[in-house]
């Protein structure tokens, strides 16, 4: 994936998904804290990001456009993604580290690395979330 593609800040995408599912600019800036200007600020900037508008404004509220209904599934799922990493990341038990080194000098984590880069495994999960993984053994080596 070439990342300098990506024309948009995630901040402002979430805010832009956040006041979606809460139905006011209010009611999503109180849902992440902010001020209601701060949030109607990102949601007005990733449309110009963007270049399409997200929302209609109206005496009702806000409303999706058609481009803000395509383009809400598109962040949700970025938002679940997002969900699921920091779930992930917060479970201590879910990442084992390996500190000792055997006697060969490479420390069996190392190893295991070298492993997942090869691994069947990786090329799937590299395939079906269109990313690139690549594990630098000597970048890892340096770090023990």
């Amino acid at each position: 994936m070439d990342w300098r593609s990506v024309g948009f800040d995630w901040n402002r995408a979430r805010a832009f998904l956040i006041t979606a599912q809460e139905g006011s600019l209010s009611a999503a800036a109180r849902a992440l804290g902010m001020t209601q200007p701060t949030l109607g600020r990102q949601v007005s900037a990733l449309e110009v990001e963007l270049g399409v508008a997200l929302f209609e404004r109206g005496g009702r509220g806000l409303e999706l456009t058609p481009s803000g209904l395509e383009l809400v599934e598109h962040v949700r799922a970025m938002g679940d993604a997002a969900s699921r990493l920091s779930l992930t990341a917060s479970r201590p038990e879910s990442f084992s580290q390996v500190v000792s080194t055997p006697s060969s000098g490479e420390p069996r984590s190392l190893r295991a690395l070298r492993y997942l880069d090869s691994s069947y495994g990786v090329r799937v999960f590299q395939q079906r979330y269109s990313i690139r993984i690549h594990l630098n053994a000597k970048a890892l080596t340096a770090a023990w």
